[in-house]
């Protein structure tokens, strides 16, 4: 009766693991055979399933090991089908030549940043060919077309952060205030006067700078810059300024056989530049004089940039010939000349001054006479060239 009861129970264990609701994986079962004794019976419950070795149930599963080396990789698989063409598109419309060369040529006439805006509608900013006023030469010139509400000049800009490149020039459209007509203004780094360059920087401090030539960008120059009194000079200087003595060598009674020719710093090319970019200029002229003429009876004379013999001095605003300063003010040692240095007198004369005709500036030489004489002398001071404003 016993050994029914046991065996009952190892049967109803199986049946419930067998419908999910708790078995043991493996148990030794006692069932008794008769008297005291019993055999063991080893029952498996669940399909598969093995009999563990002696203490394998009490062991924890090890980490994984680690990964093996990678093998060599497979071969590059075949080339696709070429896939199929697309449709071909249509033919656009044909083209006007004649008409596109005309518009092309119109805008290469362009004057101004504000005529390729408002007649030929160009709208990107960039590089254009624009030939400017009194000139034939185009220059490439950046047009940046937006208009800049308020601003009247380069320094107006700059306070709005617009930045210009090195050697660039670039045009800006402006507008005082939205009523008023849209204007343009040109600005750069490249500057032809000690005057253009204060007027980008107020604080600029005397000293050489390099300058362009109006008329081509790309010739420079070192000039000195004057900046202290209350003016941006530029300044052409010789290789001579200070007082020299002229010689009686081979000059007799001649009328300016004494011949003095500066050596400027600068060509003719860049000071005639620096000239007509600005609003004044002057030089000062120098002569002291014992027992010789300066301009009476036409014994001495200045000479024009052009080659033109010049007979008044430095001082003499009316530009009369044989005058000089105090022939002007009426303060002549002797009011009979125009001249100190004509009265011939053996008493030291001087008369000095300023020349201020921008059409005959500089000084291309000093030509004095009357020189024969071991008691004759003159000395004779040509200074720099100074030139302010614009013109």
């Amino acid at each position: 009766m016993a050994l029914k009861i046991r065996v009952y129970f190892v049967v109803l264990a199986c049946v419930l693991q067998y419908i999910g609701i708790e078995a043991q994986s493996s148990k030794s079962v006692p069932l008794p055979t008769g008297g005291e004794s019993c055999n063991v019976i080893n029952l498996h419950c669940g399909a598969g399933q093995s009999q563990p070795n002696e203490g394998e149930l009490e062991r924890n599963p090890g980490s994984p090991g680690k990964r093996g080396p990678t093998g060599p990789a497979g071969l590059a698989g075949s080339k696709g089908d070429q896939g199929m063409k697309g449709v071909k598109g249509e033919t656009g419309p044909e083209v006007n030549v004649t008409k596109l060369q005309t518009k092309i040529m119109k805008m290469l006439g362009a004057k101004s940043c504000k005529e390729l805006n408002e007649i030929h509608g160009m709208t990107e900013p960039g590089y254009y060919l624009i030939r400017s006023e009194g000139r034939n030469q185009p220059n490439y010139v950046y047009c940046d077309f937006r208009v800049y509400e308020g601003v009247t000049n380069c320094n107006g800009l700059l306070e709005r952060g617009v930045r210009f490149k090195s050697d660039e020039i670039a045009n800006f459209l402006t507008r005082r205030n939205q009523a008023a007509a849209i204007e343009e203004i040109s600005c750069s780094n490249i500057f032809t006067t000690c005057h253009e360059l204060r007027q980008r920087n107020t604080t600029i401090t005397s000293g050489f700078y390099t300058l362009h030539s109006p008329t081509n960008h790309q010739n420079t120059f070192r000039a000195y810059c004057e900046f202290t009194r209350g003016k941006a000079i530029t300044e052409v200087r010789h290789a001579q300024m200070e007082e020299i003595q002229s010689t009686q060598s081979s000059c007799s009674r001649n009328k300016g056989c004494y011949s003095w020719i500066p050596r400027y710093n600068l060509n003719r090319e860049q000071i005639i530049g620096i000239i007509k970019q600005s609003s004044e200029c002057r030089q000062f002229i120098k002569a002291r004089c014992v027992e010789t003429f300066l301009l009476r009876s036409g014994y001495a004379w200045w000479v024009s940039r052009d080659g033109e013999r010049m007979n008044y001095w430095g001082g003499a605003t009316s530009r009369r010939d044989e005058y000089c300063a105090c022939g002007e003010t009426g303060t002549c040692i002797n009011n009979s000349y125009k001249c100190n240095c004509d009265t011939n007198s053996a008493t030291q004369g001087t008369d000095e001054g300023y020349l201020t005709d921008k059409t005959k500036l500089p000084v291309k030489e000093l030509r004095f006479g009357d020189l024969d004489d071991s008691i004759e002398f003159i000395w004779h001071t040509l200074g720099k060239l100074e030139c302010w404003g614009e013109a």
